[in-house]
């Protein structure tokens, strides 16, 4: 059996999260991941809220985007969702990771930066990002740790 290495593109355009869009054969490209990471910081954050289930409702809400966006190109029924940050880690302190991990199976045979494929994946991932990273109400989301524990360690007028 011969494998092909994968195709991976770090989406640079993205200011305050992290976003690589790749496929594990870059010659029969039928699965296609889009891995979204960053840093939160909790906005106003609420020691009795329940943070788990805030988190099942961005993976909620991304699957939702997923499947009210994809077109004909991709399988609505077999999209994936790896969403990851551990609300036991969240305070008012400290930022947490979060890792998203969106699998896409292709119903046609493109490659990935084919034009089909291209503007598809840019306006899903431009939805995830705006209705669910950046326009978060628990959530303010950083590329990098370090970001986002500056913004922690600022003095809060309001305190």
């Amino acid at each position: 059996m011969r494998y092909n290495r994968g195709t991976e593109f770090n989406l640079a355009q993205y200011k305050n999260i992290n976003v690589v869009v790749g496929t594990i054969d870059k010659f029969n490209p039928r699965t296609i991941y889009i891995r979204i990471s960053g840093w939160g910081n909790p906005i106003n954050y609420d020691g009795t809220l329940d943070y788990r289930s805030v988190i099942r409702k961005l993976d909620k809400e991304i699957r939702v985007i997923l499947y009210n966006d994809l077109g004909n190109n991709f399988n609505k029924s077999m999209s994936m969702v790896d969403f990851d940050m551990r609300e036991s880690g969240i305070s008012k302190n400290k930022s947490s990771f979060m890792s998203c991990e969106i699998t896409l199976f292709q119903i046609n045979n493109y490659l990935i930066d084919s034009k089909e494929i291209s503007k598809e994946m840019n306006e899903v991932i431009k939805n995830v990002l705006n209705d669910v990273f950046i326009n978060n109400k628990y959530f303010k989301f950083f590329k990098k740790k370090k970001s986002a524990k500056e913004i922690l360690l600022k003095p809060n007028p309001q305190d």
